[in-house]
């Protein structure tokens, strides 16, 4: 069973200053940790029944019920169709983002909480967003669409403040997005901007940090270093991306990372980045991206000269 639990924190908050009542007053009320409150309050922990049970007394209320309201329907049907929307991503499978699309968009005719719609809303807008920049080259929209998507949840989003809000992982994954197009726009420093804002933002937050986005983040990283010559930078966040790829034991993106790594050790003049090389060519083609596989030999062969 799955939770809004980012919305049951919001509601818990609101009904706690209706009552007047600090977070503090609660942990002293019912010896509940002011720590864990905290978390609960910002959705991130799945709170016990037995502190659901602590809340209750402390507000006056069913608490549990409330948490029930909560509960999210579809979530495996959404799971699904997000993990074939990141293969394809990944993949550059682009031909196949219209069929997405269109499945996202049946979803969305679904009687869902609206929590649930959101999400749903805002992965519409995401695939929008990345068929603007590729069939229509409108940067600009694309932008505009990635900041709508991102007004779904955050009350009046103003990406001149961005850093003054609190993400989930997919509100994260974009302004990712948004980051990325500003390099499109030539706008170099305000993607690595933002690009570094949403890692440090990563690591703080335990359930994002678990997550591949913190991986895909710092091949981003990597990638836009690259592309501005600063190739130590380039290497340092390929190695933290596959740092944090083992650590998951995710492979979905460690082939990425391995061939970023491989390009900034050929740069630096590292000897070893012919075994990198290999290794990433090994790896997308156990993670079954052929195609990328093929893409990075011709990539290592035109642009650098390099036979893997």
């Amino acid at each position: 069973m799955y939770y809004n639990l980012k919305g049951f924190g919001e509601a818990l908050k609101e009904i706690r200053h209706t009552l007047h009542l600090t977070q503090k007053d609660i942990s002293l009320k019912v010896s509940i940790n002011l720590e864990t409150l905290r978390k609960i309050e910002n959705g991130l922990v799945l709170p016990k029944q037995e502190t659901l049970d602590l809340l209750s007394s402390a507000l006056n209320m069913d608490i549990a019920e409330l948490f029930l309201t909560y509960r999210m329907d579809h979530y495996d049907e959404l799971e699904d169709l997000k993990r074939e929307l990141d293969f394809h991503l990944d993949s550059n499978n682009y031909a196949l983002l219209q069929e997405d699309l269109i499945q996202f968009k049946k979803l969305a005719t679904h009687n869902m909480n609206q929590f649930f719609r959101n999400q749903v809303l805002q992965l519409i807008a995401l695939i929008e967003g990345v068929l603007l920049g590729i069939k229509e080259k409108r940067y600009d929209l694309q932008i505009e669409c990635y900041i709508q998507a991102l007004s779904y949840t955050i009350e009046n989003f103003n990406l001149e403040h961005y850093q003054t809000y609190y993400y989930n992982e997919l509100e994260l994954r974009l302004l990712m997005n948004i980051g990325l197009t500003k390099y499109t726009l030539e706008d170099a420093s305000h993607c690595v901007e933002i690009l570094l804002f949403c890692s440090n933002f990563s690591k703080e937050n335990v359930q994002i940090a678990s997550s591949n986005l913190l991986a895909k983040l710092h091949y981003n990283l990597s990638y836009t270093f690259h592309r501005i010559d600063l190739h130590k930078k380039a290497l340092e966040h390929a190695n933290l991306g596959i740092q944090y790829a083992v650590s998951n034991r995710s492979i979905s993106f460690l082939a990425h990372l391995y061939f970023r790594k491989g390009i900034a050790q050929f740069h630096l003049d590292i000897p070893q980045y012919l075994e990198t090389l290999q290794y990433a060519k090994d790896l997308f083609i156990i993670s079954n991206h052929e195609d990328l596989y093929h893409q990075m030999l011709e990539s290592c062969k035109v642009h650098y000269g390099i036979t893997v």
